[in-house]
């Protein structure tokens, strides 16, 4: 038997029994095949003219490509043959989600839908009255979806950290998020915005597949978006703006230029602070929402609790950058250089005191 494959129509002929309507002469893109099996098992489906009692399962899909969370309709309603004494009259479908989560399912109609959370092994089996089957698997993975990454904002500088630069307390200056800028003790100790420790679920939506037969990630949960973000203040103590009682005392002391210098100096400091926040937000925040997507878990508390170790682990590696690498990344402008300066003594009044390199100063 010589069989050939015409690849636009996906159909397979057997040139040994062609006839008019197999239309062979106008085939451009073909594949020759030794068996039937092998035609078969290659995904052609038998001509209904040159082979009209083939048994073949044919499965299509809708939509095609499918996105994850979307709805995908198998249909083996055009399994092979519709007609005649060997036609299809039953329909098994077999899906195996690929993850561990969803669980199989079977369907014994010829058309089947399920919300689709992640890859699946589908297998179509049909058979006719004459006991006759053929299989045919096919493996479904959807579309990521377009997800923006987590929002970054141009951190906002020239505010100021409502704290005195004290003698045996030097709070120069702070790096925190905006939106606890205006707070009273303008501490945070996070990095994307969240409304309480460790928790971002105010951030993030989720829905749930609703529950029935024939769902393989029936009642499940999901991620469905975000509006994570991360948005970041630069602030200078309020010791270090022009017209402050520290300034002042500064510049009556002849040194105006070195409390300049080390406003400068502070200022630069901060926004190392975000610049290397930003670099590990660029490498890392679009992978952190494609791990928050593939989340699918049988309960609400178990995805929450999983979206937000995945936040958290991005959360961590933004924590990253240490006093040692501002300080390191500081010398190269600040390095060696030495400013005097006036600063509180704690008792009303001011002392002079030397920093010795302003490139290693903290916050």
């Amino acid at each position: 038997m010589g069989l050939l494959a015409n690849r636009s129509t996906r159909e397979l002929h057997d040139l040994d029994n062609t006839n008019a309507n197999c239309q062979i002469p106008e085939i451009q893109d073909g594949r020759t095949f030794a068996t039937l099996a092998a035609g078969l098992d290659a995904g052609f489906d038998p001509c209904d003219y040159c082979l009209p009692d083939v048994l073949a399962a044919h499965i299509r899909q809708g939509p095609s490509p499918v996105g994850r969370t979307e709805t995908l309709h198998l249909d083996g309603s055009r399994s092979k043959p519709r007609r005649g004494a060997k036609k299809v009259t039953q329909w098994h479908w077999s899906v195996t989600p690929m993850d561990q989560v969803g669980h199989a399912i079977t369907c014994e109609e010829p058309q089947l839908s399920l919300v689709l959370l992640g890859e699946v092994k589908v297998e179509l089996t049909v058979r006719n009255d004459a006991g006759e089957h053929h299989m045919r698997p096919r493996k479904i993975k959807p579309v990521r979806r377009r997800w923006q990454r987590i929002a970054w904002s141009t951190p906002a500088s020239g505010g100021g950290l409502h704290q005195l630069i004290i003698d045996g307390f030097l709070a120069f200056g702070r790096n925190i998020c905006s939106m606890e800028a205006g707070s009273q003790d303008q501490t945070s100790g996070h990095v994307v915005h969240t409304d309480a420790p460790a928790d971002w679920r105010s951030f993030y939506t989720r829905d749930a597949v609703p529950d029935g037969a024939t769902e393989p990630w029936a009642g499940c949960w999901y991620v469905t978006g975000h509006t994570l973000f991360i948005a970041r203040d630069e602030l200078v103590s309020d010791d270090l703006f022009p017209g402050s009682a520290l300034w002042t005392a500064n510049e009556a002391a002849g040194r105006g230029a070195d409390v300049r210098a080390l406003r400068s100096a502070v200022a630069a400091h901060e926004h190392l602070h975000s610049s290397i926040i930003y670099e590990r937000w660029r490498s890392g925040a679009l992978t952190t929402v494609k791990a928050l997507e593939e989340l699918v878990r049988t309960d609400e508390d178990a995805l929450v609790s999983d979206a937000n170790s995945t936040v958290g682990a991005f959360e961590t590696k933004l924590q990253q950058p240490s006093e040692d690498e501002v300080h390191q990344r500081m010398a190269a402008g600040w390095g060696g250089r030495s400013v005097t300066v006036m600063i509180h003594d704690g008792a009303g009044g001011f002392v002079s005191r030397t920093l010795a390199d302003l490139a290693a100063i903290g916050d």
